[in-house]
């Protein structure tokens, strides 16, 4: 309905879900991707097809019978976005065409990601485009570096206090593969699973809910400072792990206020945004 309302306007994104959900979804944390991946069929054949009702007998849905009105405006079916975290996961998603965004994957992290991304795309016999790679970023903008600082500072106050969880919903068992939770395990020498995800340029773990504003940029989290400090920084993380299409920027967040958001993200949109063209030059 909203495609058809913005005249072609809505992107969907299909999010699988943190760890931390499971319990309160009662969910089986071992075949969620099944179930993720029988959603994502069912609901693009609902779109797409055209010849009436059809049935679906699946092992999570079961429908008698499945007629999607009105049709999307974009045909076949609006574009879908995915979020991933792993090399795995952006192989599946290139495979079917999806555009995907990482977040808190950094500096060490994301290369892996898109490269995998890359990799299966042309093996898939797809079409390679920056526009299938998406970043979110914590951004802090100032009229000084200090005070660009201060706001990414408090925005960070999100980071550092959303994944506190107790630690048998941090990861099911079944919800990641044995090697993820071996690997992560591994890199946060026992600290948790959530505590080896965060790394600087050189591989060090960098401890989420102690993090700092120097810690969130050098793992490639957080932009921050004055317009020119964070065209500079955006231009060496997009450098870094060969380009990207979309900038998804998280300016508001934590402690930071109402006042203080408009003020970063009018900053943002006249002193950085217009910059970020030169990229792909």
């Amino acid at each position: 309905m909203l495609d058809v309302i913005s005249r072609g306007r809505i992107e969907m994104g299909f999010v699988k879900g943190v760890p931390f959900e499971i319990s309160p979804a009662n969910t089986n944390p071992a075949d969620l991707a099944e179930r993720f991946w029988e959603a994502h069929d069912l609901i693009l054949k609902a779109m797409t097809s055209h010849d009436g009702p059809f049935n679906w007998e699946g092992r999570h849905f079961h429908y008698r019978s499945v007629n999607v009105w009105p049709r999307p405006w974009q045909q076949p079916h609006p574009p879908v976005w995915m979020p991933v975290g792993s090399p795995g996961s952006a192989m599946e998603a290139a495979e079917r065409g999806m555009t995907i965004g990482v977040l808190n994957t950094g500096w060490v992290r994301t290369p892996p990601i898109y490269e995998a991304y890359r990799r299966r795309a042309v093996e898939a016999g797809r079409e390679l485009s920056l526009d299938r790679l998406a970043y979110m970023a914590l951004i802090g903008v100032g009229t000084t570096r200090g005070e660009g600082r201060r706001r990414a500072d408090q925005i960070l106050g999100y980071s550092r206090t959303s994944g506190i969880v107790a630690p048998q919903f941090m990861n099911p068992p079944g919800y990641a593969s044995a090697a993820q939770s071996a690997q992560a395990l591994k890199m946060s020498g026992g600290g948790g699973f959530r505590a080896g995800r965060i790394q600087s340029r050189e591989g060090r773990s960098i401890d989420p809910r102690k993090m700092t504003v120097d810690d969130a940029i050098d793992a490639g989290l957080c932009f921050a400072g004055t317009p020119d400090d964070v065209f500079a920084q955006l231009r060496a993380f997009y450098d870094h792990v060969g380009g990207f299409g979309h900038l998804l920027m998280m300016g508001q967040g934590g402690w930071l206020s109402h006042e203080e958001t408009v003020a970063n993200l009018e900053l943002f949109s006249r002193d950085v945004s217009p910059r970020l063209g030169e990229f792909a030059t």
